[in-house]
């Protein structure tokens, strides 16, 4: 065999052979890592990040006769109507303030997905990457010969080395500038809502919203920690309660403002900046968990523990059924069908396994010392529909399926998913931005929608001048927001 062949067998038996390896992310830079950071409550993320239109939800309240009981960071509270225009707030059965009905300016809501959109123009920092040719500094090496000289023969003997030299060449070098562009984008338009705030002390408040003769009582502070890259950790607080890391809370991670053109670009190289998501997302999918205490927040990732570790485990999966499309921990896997076997990194995995006319299947399994073989059974989930959504545009996006029922999944750039039987609310994410849809399913049929078309259906065309509504910001360098 001639040597050529040999070498490129071996390299394609290499990149096989690699490509059979499960391994946690694509690559050490795609997983959110264990932090401790200091943190502190600041009092409102529609002032501070309105630019990214924060998804904070709100809690109905039925201000009864009797007035409405809620606890905030263990401590007791009760609302109640003094008049026509204002509501007086106890604390531990004794009133500590009473608020006067306000008007809002268009910049705060109690629920997101009952705005209408409006397209406007909007002005964004938008990073263009081009090559140029620049001269750089090359070591190169060459052959030099010296005499040497031997006092026994009397004579010079030529000696051979190889000596490092520095010379510059042109190489064609990446550059990355910052343009600012506009573009047409679809916002929220924000009403004018009347509304309570209310006071609970001297460093938390509330807001009560009075909509359609209905209360809404809504948290607009928001958590925030600095990493040592200058990473903000912003979290919210949507179930009211004075606590920013429960399952139905959002976190959002911002490096800089894309709408400031003072802010310096900055992205984040495991994560989608600026984009808010429920934080039970990020426990299910990142397997990354935030917790707060002593004014600390701590960011506990669990794949953390096996960086490094070059021990490899082997899992087992039977029954996968032939045409199946099959992801773990985001990357896909040609696993075939019948039964099949492959290596695998130490770590916690999150199993999908797509196949049309059904749910998906889902399965988190963990490789370690502890177990080292994992056998996964494929079984077939309950019959479902197919939705596509075409025309979304974006480079990244989020769609998150829901029913009444329960069902609940998130999807990451992909158009085509499986959806329940039944009424369900399908919410793209998207620039920053959500859109809800709401699907009919039946078993068995495929679902169509162009997101394009139905924006323009929910949408409020603006009138207003665009450099009215989005013109550039000046600022600090290092501000976001």
């Amino acid at each position: 065999m001639k040597p050529i062949y040999f070498v490129l067998i071996l390299f394609f038996i290499s990149i096989f052979a690699q490509a059979q390896v499960i391994r946690r992310w694509e690559s050490s830079k795609s997983a959110i890592k264990s932090k401790h950071m200091p943190c502190e409550v600041h009092p409102n993320v529609f002032t501070d990040f309105g630019w990214s239109f924060p998804d904070v939800k709100s809690r109905p309240v039925n201000l009864s006769a009797d007035g409405y009981e809620f606890v905030y960071r263990g401590v007791n509270f009760k609302l109640a109507k003094a008049n026509i225009n204002d509501i007086s707030v106890a604390r531990d059965g004794h009133v500590i303030t009473t608020e006067h009905i306000q008007k809002s300016n268009n910049t705060i809501y109690f629920d997101k997905k009952m705005l209408r959109l409006k397209a406007i123009t909007r002005y964004k920092w938008v990073s263009h990457t081009y090559y140029q040719s620049t001269m750089v500094p090359v070591t190169q090496y060459r052959n030099v010969t010296t005499y040497q000289y031997d006092y026994a023969s009397h004579s010079s003997h030529p000696v051979s080395s190889m000596q490092s030299y520095t010379t510059y060449q042109s190489h064609m070098t990446p550059v990355t500038s910052n343009t600012w562009q506009p573009y047409t984008d679809y916002v929220p338009d924000v009403p004018v809502f009347d509304y309570y705030d209310l006071n609970l002390d001297k460093e938390n408040h509330l807001l009560l919203y009075t909509y359609q003769g209905k209360y809404y009582l809504q948290n607009p502070q928001y958590l925030q920690a600095t990493d040592e890259d200058k990473v903000n950790y912003i979290l919210v607080d949507n179930d009211v309660n004075g606590k920013y890391t429960d399952p139905d809370d959002a976190m959002m991670f911002n490096s800089w403002n894309p709408y400031n053109k003072a802010s310096k670009y900055k992205p984040i190289a495991y994560t989608r900046e600026n984009y808010w998501k429920p934080t039970s997302y990020y426990e299910g999918e990142e397997f990354v968990y935030p917790s707060v205490s002593n004014s600390q927040l701590t960011i506990d990732s669990k794949n953390d523990e096996y960086e490094g570790v070059k021990d490899k485990g082997r899992v087992y999966f039977e029954n996968i059924p032939s045409g199946a499309v099959s992801t773990i921990n985001g990357k896909s896997y040609h696993l075939g069908s019948g039964e099949k076997d492959l290596k695998c990194e130490y770590g916690v995995f999150n199993l999908k396994i797509a196949r049309t006319g059904f749910l998906d299947y889902d399965t988190i399994f963990t490789v370690n010392d502890q177990n080292k073989e994992v056998h996964i059974v494929y079984n077939e989930p309950i019959q479902g529909a197919e939705l596509k959504i075409t025309n979304i545009f974006s480079k990244n996006y989020y769609i998150n399926v829901a029913n009444a029922s329960g069902f609940s999944k998130t999807y990451h750039n992909t158009n085509i998913v499986s959806i329940p039987e039944g009424n369900d609310s399908v919410e793209v994410f998207t620039n920053g931005n959500s859109v809800t849809l709401h699907v009919q399913a039946k078993v068995g049929e495929k679902v169509d929608l162009d997101f394009e078309a139905e924006l323009k259906k929910i949408t409020t065309q603006s009138k207003d001048v665009p450099e009215q509504t989005e013109q550039p910001k000046e600022g600090k360098t290092e501000e976001t927001k």
